[in-house]
């Protein structure tokens, strides 16, 4: 192949990937449309939703191998499959013990939740942290998104005690903010184009958590909400720029 087809190739990809995924997490989140005789009819969207954050943390590992366990890639790829493995953690309580047992205080579990946004931030921090040494002006960015992604939430729904859902949608925008800003200052670098794919996947995955947050605090959750293909295509997607990051260095 030329290099010039090579290129090319490489541009489709960059389209038919995303499309792919979309596809994958359209149908996946209308699944429980198929008749299932005898069966549960959101089996798969639910092992999706488990097993996604699992892929994605293995990923993660590899990639975290692949350089090493690097000061910088190896480590904050370390961090993002911690993580994401606190996810999978919180599913798999929900998948096997919280919903079977129909348990309705899920405050523990969702602890596990809110421990991975802190050390998904850290996975940002240790980039933007080695390779950007000014920032500038540009930190108002992650303030100027987490103020305005909680803000509108809170218009939209409310605040309910004990407030975990406003405090989930806060970190959320913070993290979405915060990829947003790595994007910026990674513009017209090696890095661009995966951190581009990592911010729609975080974009994908705070709309999904907003989407959640609301449907839990007003109790009308149900995994047929828009949520659930939301998610799992974010991860789709993360997998996707992690991919795209190993073949980048």
């Amino acid at each position: 192949m030329t290099k010039s087809g090579s290129v090319l190739s490489e541009k489709a990809e960059y389209w038919v990937v995303p499309a792919v995924i979309a596809a994958a997490a359209v149908s996946l989140q209308l699944s429980f449309r198929i008749p299932v005789e005898g069966g549960e009819p959101y089996a798969v969207i639910r092992a999706a939703i488990l097993v996604l954050p699992l892929a994605a943390s293995v990923c993660c590992l590899a990639a975290a191998l692949k350089y090493n366990v690097s000061r910088i890639f190896g480590r904050s790829f370390l961090v993002l499959c911690v993580a994401y493995a606190a996810v999978f953690a919180g599913e798999a309580a929900y998948y096997f013990y919280l919903d079977p047992a129909g348990i309705p205080d899920h405050t523990a579990v969702e602890t596990l939740f809110l421990v991975s946004y802190p050390l998904f931030v850290l996975h940002v921090l240790i980039n933007v942290s080695y390779f950007v040494r000014k920032v500038g002006g540009w930190w108002l960015l992650p303030c100027t998104v987490t103020l305005v992604g909680t803000v509108l939430y809170v218009l939209w729904t409310g605040t309910h005690p004990p407030y975990l859902d406003v405090l989930t949608v806060a970190c959320s925008s913070a993290l979405l903010g915060l990829v947003a800003l790595a994007f910026v200052l990674f513009r017209g670098t090696a890095l661009s184009k995966p951190w581009l794919l990592l911010l729609a996947g975080i974009l994908l995955g705070t709309v999904g958590d907003v989407a959640y947050r609301h449907a839990h605090t007003l109790g009308k959750y149900g995994f047929e909400d828009p949520s659930a293909g939301l998610w799992v295509a974010s991860y789709m997607m993360v997998i996707y720029a992690l991919y795209r990051h190993c073949r980048a260095f």
